[in-house]
């Protein structure tokens, strides 16, 4: 196969090195040029022929790349046709008898039609409507630039002088037109894309049209100015014919190329480009050049007459350019104000549709958010939760009206813009209308649907854009809460109100340096000695507890100030404390929002250079539910791993994290949640998740701390199943850093003071 595929590329290489070889011996010797150059000619169109119908018939390419190349063997069966005539022409037959010059010209009129639409049957990118607004605009430019051209040189000299009914006048004229059909063909196929590769044979037919076309418009051009076909003259001849000759190897190749490709179960190159050839897209910027160096080139000659041609050139190019500015000015104004992912608004445009629903009074916001979008990423693959995506946007689309806008805000959240909404019912209804077209989104292969929260937030005078979204955004929150794939509508209630007024107290507490830090000791189990402690935020003068100023920190945007309080405060004592006992260690929370802030690891750093404490004495702690959401930054885990220090899960065992995320995390500690540990009772039943948790850390190598430990029972239990580390109300209560200097001082026998 692979020796029979050679031939259809090898005989046109042989017939165009045959062919310069004959019109090398006229150039030497006083052979004629006009019999070698004829039967040059004719060789290579016959041969063309050939390959043509062979590419045209070949079972071994589909039906849609078989069909340009029958109207390519068309072509050559017309070239051969009319090259006749120009022939008969060029010796005076056709003076004599006029057959074959009308089959020259009806040839030439049918053959730039079947050239022009064999190009564009070759696969093209397809092309969405703005983009074929641009590409009708774009080749109106090129028409306009080739159209001056060809007026300049060839139709408007020629129609400054009497017109005469014979051959060569009319092939003057309607050679150039149908030149001029197939250049804009080419410029449309460059334009679209079509060429991927400089091996496709799409490339080398269109190379091949390049070089006879210019042969054939420099030919007429001569004709015009001189009055004498090129062929009349034997230098002229000859040297064209060189060139001819290579227009139509050139082609003849690209079917060669075709069939191979077909015998050998190719279509194209390896080397691509995504839009086609690099450069093809100035095509429309140098036709204008051209065009308007034509105009200032006959004003400067006088040779403005005709001047019809080159004003209407002018007209359309300038119309289509200004055109074309116009729509990509228009598009480049909706790029910046669109998601380029799913087409909706981005936060550009959903900020001036909220400060318009703000006007209005009459509006209002839904916040959208997935239910479980990681899990789709990492089971079906980001492709696929692309894809998610999308059909999501359609089914906003779907549910709302023209009126209404809506955005995606970033990852997986959406917002929606609900004008002229007058009463809660009415936003309700476009949410259960979004709920219920979610169920019908294709993930990978099936129809599943997704899970979604809708958070609802109605305008009301005196609020501003942001804080009607931070309500939708509280609303989408409590939907998560309490159900999955479902709304709630934001109500202020009393309740509401109570917990703004702890939120401001708690602000100033924080700022006004009124929050404080106490420590519970973590201890060696088998000798009771203490090895590091956890240090905690408290309230002093509050009867109010972490588990709810913490979340209410974390809400109102306060933890990341909290947070490096309380780590400020524990390097410190540590730093004292470790100068008592070397092998000291101090572990501080970590909030999940606080690692959604670039510069974290660097703050921890340098918080750690301040209190002069090394990094492996630092041990930070986040819950197994935090590391696993959506949001976590797990780059910034491992970048404070880098630095040494040490990562730990807090409350391991009560999340929903699976074992695949924990081999994945940058973690070195579990810290086995209180409430396993209190079920240890001496029993099989109680000690059973204890037990699996201590061998899956010795498994995965990573250190484990029990906590809440209380009773002696439980220290036994702990290290007969393999446990060394704990802490809890049976070796110490939460101290103060004074409380500490104490213990630590009692332990080392020396006096500390923090």
């Amino acid at each position: 196969m692979l020796r029979r595929a050679i031939w259809p590329v090898l005989l046109p290489v042989l017939a165009y090195l045959g062919g310069l070889g004959g019109m090398l011996t006229v150039a030497l010797t006083d052979v004629p040029a006009g019999p070698v150059v004829t039967g040059a000619f004719l060789g290579m169109q016959t041969l063309g022929i050939v390959l043509a119908a062979w590419a045209a018939l070949d079972r071994h390419l589909d039906r849609a790349r078989r069909r340009p190349w029958l109207l390519i063997l068309l072509s050559w069966l017309l070239w051969l046709s009319a090259g006749a005539g120009v022939a008969a022409a060029a010796t005076g037959g056709s003076r004599a008898d006029g057959v074959l010059w009308w089959a020259t010209v009806i040839g030439t009129l049918v053959q730039g039609p079947a050239l022009f639409a064999a190009v564009l049957l070759f696969p093209m990118r397809p092309m969405t409507g703005r983009e074929r607004l641009k590409f009708a605009l774009d080749m109106a430019t090129v028409a306009g630039g080739g159209f001056m051209l060809t007026w300049y040189f060839i139709i408007g000299p020629a129609l400054s002088r009497p017109v005469r009914l014979d051959a060569w006048t009319s092939t003057t004229l309607i050679f150039p037109l149908e030149d001029l059909l197939v250049v804009f063909g080419v410029c449309a196929v460059l334009l679209r894309g079509a060429v991927q590769s400089l091996r496709h044979p799409l490339a080398t037919l269109l190379g091949g049209l390049a070089v006879y076309l210019a042969c054939d418009v420099y030919m007429s051009y001569l004709t015009v100015r001189t009055g004498v076909h090129p062929y009349q003259n034997e230098h002229q001849q000859l040297g064209l014919g060189a060139w001819m000759l290579t227009g139509m190897f050139l082609m003849a190749l690209a079917a060669g190329q075709q069939i191979r490709a077909g015998l050998l179960g190719r279509v194209t190159g390896p080397a691509r480009w995504p839009r086609g050839v690099p450069g093809t897209a100035h095509l429309p910027f140098l036709a204008l050049g051209m065009g308007y160096g034509l105009l200032v080139a006959a004003l400067r000659h006088g040779d403005l007459f005709p001047w019809a041609g080159l004003v209407l050139g002018v007209i359309v190019m300038t119309g289509a350019v200004a055109l074309r500015q116009w729509s990509s000015l228009r598009e480049n104004q909706r790029l910046a104000t669109t998601d380029s992912l799913t087409g909706l608004a981005n936060r550009i445009r959903l900020r001036d549709a909220l400060d318009e629903a703000v006007d209005s009074g009459d509006a209002a916001v839904l916040l959208v958010d997935l239910d479980g979008f990681k899990q789709i990423n990492d089971g079906y693959g980001h492709e696929t939760g692309d894809q998610v995506l999308v059909e999501l946007a359609d089914v906003l689309r779907r549910s709302l009206r023209k009126a209404d806008l809506a955005a995606r805000l970033g990852g997986d959240e959406f917002a929606v813009v609900l004008a002229g909404i007058t009463a809660p019912d009415q936003a309700v209804m476009v949410a259960e209308r979004i709920l219920a077209g979610a169920r019908d989104v294709r993930i990978g292969d099936a129809v599943q649907g997704i899970r979604m929260s809708v958070g609802i937030a109605l305008t009301e005078p005196g609020l501003v854009p942001t804080e009607v979204l931070a309500h939708a955004d509280a609303a989408m929150y409590a939907a998560k809460r309490r159900h999955s794939h479902g709304w709630e509508l934001y109500a202020q209630t009393a309740e509401d109100l109570a917990e703004g007024l702890l939120a401001d107290e708690l602000t100033n507490a924080v700022r006004g340096g009124r929050m404080a830090v106490v420590y519970q000791p973590i201890v060696n189990l088998a000798d009771g000695r203490m090895i590091g402690a956890e240090a905690l935020v408290r309230w002093p003068g509050r009867d109010v507890f972490p588990d709810v100023f913490v979340p209410l920190a974390e809400k109102t945007g306060l933890i990341g100030e909290l947070g490096m309080f309380v780590l400020r405060e524990a390097l410190t004592h540590a730093a004292a404390w470790r100068a008592a006992m070397p092998e000291f260690y101090v572990t501080v929370n970590l909030s999940a929002h606080q690692l959604r802030e670039p510069e974290l690891a660097a703050r921890v750093v340098a918080e750690l250079d301040r209190a002069g404490l090394p990094a492996r004495h630092l041990v930070l702690e986040l819950t197994e539910s935090a590391l696993v959401t959506d949001r976590t930054d797990i780059s910034v885990l491992e970048l404070l791993r880098a630095h040494g220090i040490r990562i730990a899960i807090d409350d391991f065992g009560t999340g929903y994290s699976s074992l695949r995320y924990l081999t994945r995390l940058p973690v070195d500690v579990l810290k086995l949640d209180r409430s396993f540990v209190g079920e240890l009772n001496g029993e099989p039943e109680g000690s059973a998740v204890t037990e699996a948790v201590i061998r899956l850390s010795q498994i995965l190598r990573l250190s484990l701390v029990a906590e809440g430990v209380e009773t002696e029972a439980q220290v036994r239990e702990l290290l007969l199943l393999g446990c060394v580390t704990g802490q809890g109300y049976y070796f110490s209560r939460p101290l103060d850093a004074p409380g500490m200097d104490r213990l630590i001082g009692e332990v080392s026998g020396q006096p500390v003071h923090t």
